[in-house]
């Protein structure tokens, strides 16, 4: 919804331009008020798109008010209304910027093509922004302030809108559901949702609202999390899992809650079935959990994926470290448990007997963690650094070899034998990106070679990478590169 505000000293002619502007339905909102004055007041205050003013009134005319109005809201667009035909006017109109002149008595059919016209151009205006602060909060994630992006007018740059945000919220969903539904998922979740928010679409399987201003507590934000996931299951019959940030004061603090992200999408085991998580995890704290960590910790040492299997070891001492009404024999049997899993395979019965000897005798729980390290670094001894690095060309060079259709997580662990997280841990460590990522980067990277040697259709280069949806493609292809890929393709000629 676009909004106007009228100026006119007869109310007669304020009612005649709302009564137009009404035709148009809810695309616009609109404010009237009689004098200059009151007009340059509430833009002082108030953002509005258009400003419809008479061209004579006392104390201050219409020009006059239209260069204070340009000074305070440099994006509004000004539409004259005047009696005077003379072209005088309209030429000292046009030099300050003014959009529009229309002259009276109001012709319904001119001022139709004048707000058709100024119509497209808001909503030109508003896909540009739209485009602009994607690319921005995408570079923001990764790291990149503002200022450190190549734009060549850095003053046209407006970024007062991130001041603004509080909190994100990931959304992410294990199918390539934003692809498909991606159009129509911000205005289903605007339209449910009370907080005010900046909707960003990641990948495929990721998006991000960005949170205006949003102060509730943690169990109002966990509700907000809860409500998302109920909509998207209803609406949409696709499961999610939805992941809420701490709340932050400064966008600088942007790119360390996004890595937080990522910390907790690696950890999502230790939530169990929990559709919403925060930072920092809720532990479960089950008797039933506690044994499926434990065939846990056999499973990740089976598969040599260390990275879980330490995460698995910590946390179970961390959630044991305090608890009460356990008993030394049965911790040590816990323990022991835990170490069977462990060296099974990597210690000879002997070596087993003697570490286990040592857990029996340890005097405090920090000794106990020490033994428990020392035998995943074992286990990570056995790890080939070179063995990684083949794990990593191969998962490259499967991708290479597929990018045209979708490729799943799951989908490259089992090509390479390992377990999806640990695969993502290999990964992310060699090549300092994740697979997701490094995928959606490769797929442009084409489409690109495409754009500037062939003369392929873009909805055909869209279907040639992997996209169904020309429409998200282009989205995607902007976000990378800044520009669409027709102005992409127009640039390479």
């Amino acid at each position: 919804m676009y909004k106007v505000i009228i100026v006119d000293d007869e109310q007669i002619e304020r009612q005649g331009i709302e009564f137009l502007i009404r035709q148009y339905g809810d695309l616009f909102e609109t404010a009237s008020v009689e004098s200059s004055e009151e007009v340059l007041k509430r833009l002082e205050t108030e953002n509005y798109d258009i400003l419809c003013t008479d061209i004579k009134m006392p104390f201050m005319d219409g020009l006059e008010l239209s260069k204070h109005a340009l000074d305070l809201q440099p994006k509004l667009k000004i539409i004259i209304f005047s009696a005077y035909g003379e072209f005088g006017y309209a030429k000292t109109a046009i030099n300050l910027g003014v959009s529009d002149y229309v002259l009276k008595p109001v012709n319904i059919d001119e001022f139709q093509q004048v707000f058709d016209k100024i119509l497209l151009e808001l909503e030109e205006d508003e896909t540009k922004r739209n485009y602009e602060r994607d690319y921005l909060l995408l570079n923001l994630l990764n790291g990149i302030l503002p200022d450190k992006l190549p734009f060549t007018n850095k003053s046209n740059m407006h970024i007062g809108y991130l001041k603004e945000y509080t909190r994100m919220l990931l959304i992410e969903t294990s199918d390539n559901f934003f692809e498909i539904s991606n159009e129509i998922i911000e205005k289903g979740l605007r339209e449910n949702l009370t907080a005010n928010f900046d909707y960003l679409n990641i990948n495929q399987y990721q998006s991000i609202l960005f949170l205006k201003n949003y102060r509730a507590d943690q169990e109002e934000f966990v509700r907000l999390g809860e409500k998302i996931y109920d909509f998207l299951k209803e609406e949409y019959k696709t499961l999610c899992y939805i992941v809420l940030s701490r709340e932050f004061n400064n966008y600088t603090q942007i790119p360390a809650e996004y890595a937080a992200f990522e910390e907790i999408q690696e950890s999502r085991f230790f939530t169990g079935n929990t559709p919403v998580i925060s930072y920092p995890l809720k532990q479960n704290a089950s008797s039933e959990y506690m044994s499926d960590l434990i065939s846990r910790i056999h499973y990740y040492a089976t598969m040599k994926d260390t990275y879980s299997l330490r995460q698995c070891v910590l946390y179970f001492c961390r959630h044991y470290r305090y608890r009460q009404g356990f008993s030394k024999m049965y911790m040590n049997y816990i323990f022991s448990e835990m170490l069977k899993a462990i060296s099974e395979n990597l210690l000879s019965e002997y070596e087993f007997s003697r570490e286990m000897q040592q857990i029996l005798k340890c005097s405090s729980y920090e000794e106990i963690i020490e033994i428990m390290e020392k035998s995943i670094e074992k286990l990570e001894v056995k790890e080939n650094e070179q063995q990684n690095n083949k794990i990593t060309d191969t998962v490259i060079q499967y991708i290479h070899n597929n990018y045209q259709r979708d490729i799943t997580l799951e989908e490259l662990a089992k090509e390479v034998y390992l377990t999806p997280s640990y695969l993502s841990y290999i990964f992310r460590k060699k090549t300092g990106t994740t697979l997701v990522k490094f995928i959606k980067e490769y797929r442009m990277e084409r489409a690109k070679e495409y754009l500037e040697n062939t003369n392929m259709k873009i909805v055909d280069i869209s279907k040639q990478i992997g996209y169904t949806n020309c429409s998200y493609f282009c989205q995607n292809f902007r976000s990378v590169y800044g520009i669409s890929p027709a102005a992409c393709r127009q640039i390479s000629k």
